[in-house]
């Protein structure tokens, strides 16, 4: 059930309805049938999963705050992050896992069989007798990383006495499955969202004003720049490398990068709407990132949900910046590694995320220094944005081999096709929106404040929400991370 669709807007209608209606101490148990009805529409066998995790993770902060042993509270919280990684391993890299092991066994020419998954389970299956036919590959619940990653900063925040412990199942079950932020967050922490869901949630004009808002912000950019510019992109990277030239190549990759920033942007922004309006605030999970002027500017800007979560459970713990100048550049690189990682089972997101890793430890180095502050703030801001457009290549090619490709066409200038069916007004659209942020994050920005402008400017977003084409079927990229 997609935010831009019609069904969607049902079930909001209904799920407002029993807010307004029920008595406060019922609204928290409609909420979480209303997030498990959300999630069981899209596939009821994903709702074993997300009360899985909810119930071992549930129990396992109870007890967490009844042992004050040192021991057993380490031990308890070690069982949450192996049951969470082991979750995220069977469903996101477990076929990485074992196709890499298979391309290792055959290159150094040992007979081995080494089985997916999926084959493994069919075996059990077949010796308990029990007639099912398992698909090729595992299907990935929607959403798991995300539900995943805020069960873990629960229980670690409960283990470090960062967070007190929830004795409301509902209202923990609640927060996992929350469902505006559901399936791509953003990534909120249990202090922030369980403390909301314990309380009324009254219905408040101002809340419900600006989550419209936000609503139509975020319908903008999914609909209108990510959607649309996708058509594009689709063209130009789903067909081999050298097909087109190096223009449209860049150009497609420069498109890319605004579909990802509006299709997972305009989510977000959907979801704090959806969320405000019911009183609920979640937090800002991306603020204008490509005016970023270095590497740690744009990571404090892009996903800052998930940024964090790495900062605070794997770059503080791995002694962040507490250490040797080295030391700091390892941590940089490692965390920034994991989260290639964690987007996705393939050779080219691990290559993503050591690119960020590579950018972060050599801006580290300089990004301090006299002669970088002195250098005009658009400068800085154009090469950060190229440098990661060239991370895009990789996040968004099927292959290395493909990434490779396209970068090869890139670099030699090779001529051939260029214009592909080039969205030259959508790209001007994509323009359009980056010079409002250039603008808002500079000295100028007193000028979007006019009231007059800002008007035009709504005017405008709802005017193209409405002209453009859209396909209400198009999914959000992240559900698949």
């Amino acid at each position: 059930m997609l935010f831009q669709t019609w069904e969607f807007v049902i079930f909001f209608a209904i799920v407002m309805a029993g807010m307004a209606l029920l008595r406060p101490g019922l609204k928290s148990l409609w909420l979480l049938a209303a997030s498990y009805f959300f999630y069981g529409y899209m596939s009821p066998a994903f709702l074993v999963f997300i009360i899985y995790i909810t119930i071992v993770d549930y129990f396992i902060g109870r007890g967490l705050a009844a042992y004050s042993s040192n021991g057993v509270r380490k031990t308890l919280v070690t069982l949450s992050i192996i049951n969470g990684v082991m979750l995220l391993s069977l469903f996101k890299y477990a076929d990485f896992i074992t196709v890499n092991l298979q391309a290792l066994c055959d290159y150094i020419h040992w007979q081995v069989h080494v089985p997916t998954i999926a084959e493994s389970a069919q075996n059990i299956f077949n010796a308990l007798n029990i007639d099912y036919a398992l698909p090729a590959q595992i299907l990935l619940p929607a959403g798991i990383s995300f539900f995943t990653f805020k069960s873990l900063s629960y229980t670690i925040d409960v283990y470090r006495h960062d967070q007190r412990v929830e004795r409301n199942f509902i209202h923990y079950a609640s927060y996992l499955a929350f469902f505006p932020a559901l399936l791509s967050g953003p990534i909120d922490r249990s202090g922030l969202l369980i403390k909301q869901l314990r309380h009324k949630m009254p219905f408040r004009p101002v809340d419900f004003s600006d989550g419209v808002c936000l609503f139509i912000s975020g319908m903008f950019k999914k609909v209108v720049l990510a959607d649309t510019l996708a058509v594009f992109v689709n063209q130009v990277y789903n067909a081999e490398p050298g097909s087109y030239g190096a223009l449209a190549v860049v150009l497609a990759t420069y498109a890319y990068a605004w579909q990802l920033y509006g299709d997972f942007a305009g989510y977000t922004d959907m979801a704090r709407g959806i969320a405000k309006i019911m009183g609920i605030h979640l937090t800002l999970n991306f603020n204008n990132p490509y005016v970023a002027v270095d590497f740690s500017d744009f990571w404090r800007r892009w996903h800052i949900s998930l940024s964090s979560w790495f900062r605070d459970y794997v770059y503080i713990p791995l002694g962040g910046s507490r250490v040797v100048r080295y030391r700091i550049w390892w941590n940089l690189f490692l965390t920034m590694l994991v989260s290639g990682f964690w987007h996705g089972s393939a050779w080219t997101f691990i290559i993503w995320g050591a690119w960020h890793g590579i950018l972060a430890v050599i801006w580290r180095g300089f990004e301090k220094r006299e002669w970088y502050v002195k250098l005009p703030k658009l400068l800085k801001q154009l090469v950060v944005f190229n440098l990661v457009a060239v991370g895009w290549v990789f996040f968004r090619a099927q292959t290395f081999e493909q990434a490779v490709g396209l970068l090869k066409v890139v670099f030699s200038g090779a001529a051939g096709t260029v214009s592909a069916g080039i969205p030259w007004l959508m790209l001007g659209m994509a323009a359009a929106v980056w010079i409002y942020q250039l603008v808002f994050d500079s000295r100028f920005n007193k000028v979007l404040a006019w009231a007059p402008l800002r008007y035009i400017i709504f005017a405008i977003v709802v005017a193209l929400i409405l002209i453009v084409p859209a396909d209400a079927n198009q999914k959000f990229l992240y559900f698949d991370f």
